[in-house]
């Protein structure tokens, strides 16, 4: 919990599996490693959020690369990330106080989306979690009903126009888009009436400019 060794901590930890990735078979990371990693993320990183949390997309990379796909397991079904991003939601309100650390969370979820689109768009193992009903439609539900986590709310609408951006425009994510969008018009659809106008990003790309001014 020391704030101070984190940055050297992640250092140890990300050089480890990239250089000795067989050592996951000797561990269960569901039980050993990911329910400590969740913990972490939710405390905010207790104190160090904004060194900690750029080094999650790479963990959960590297974990899904030196995973057995074909054994399924949380690093290549998906679990691992919708564990992450939920935390990473889940400390918005610690971080409240830390606009550098708020910031730092918000960037690493949409990394850490677009990462876990980009592995489901692979295909690689069975994706047992539906990431877009569990993690993109309740942070476009708050954000439509202005019940958004204590954080900045620009910061918020703009991390989540870039993911969907991304889903919309990359062709490595071609295979997640239609349920994105289609994600997106459910919550557009079943929102209440906004109480006042709202903009959108300027560097929204035009075809999704009027769906995504809603936000």
């Amino acid at each position: 919990k020391d704030p101070g060794a984190h940055v050297q901590m992640w250092e140890a930890v990300l050089t480890f599996v990239k250089t000795y990735p067989q050592a996951l078979s000797l561990v269960d990371v569901s039980k050993a490693v990911l329910p400590r990693l969740f913990a972490l993320i939710r405390a905010g990183a207790h104190g160090s959020a904004s060194e900690s949390f750029p080094c999650l997309a790479p963990l959960l990379l590297l974990l899904a690369s030196s995973s057995d796909a074909a054994a399924g397991g949380a690093c290549t079904n998906g679990a691992a990330h919708l564990g992450v991003l939920s935390a990473l939601w889940a400390a918005l309100p610690v971080l409240k106080s830390d606009s550098k650390g708020s910031n730092a969370a918000l960037e690493a979820f949409r990394e850490c989306l677009t990462l876990a689109w980009h592995l489901k768009a692979k295909g690689g193992g069975k994706w047992g979690v539906d990431l877009e009903e569990e993690v993109l439609a309740p942070a476009l539900q708050a954000l439509l009903r202005r019940e958004e986590p204590a954080c900045s709310r620009a910061k918020l609408q703009s991390t989540i126009v870039a993911c969907i951006e991304a889903a919309a425009t990359r062709p490595n994510l071609q295979p997640v888009r239609a349920d994105v969008l289609s994600t997106l018009s459910r919550a557009l659809l079943s929102s209440p009436p906004l109480s006042a106008p709202s903009t959108c990003p300027s560097d929204a790309p035009p075809r999704l400019a009027a769906l995504l001014a809603a936000l």
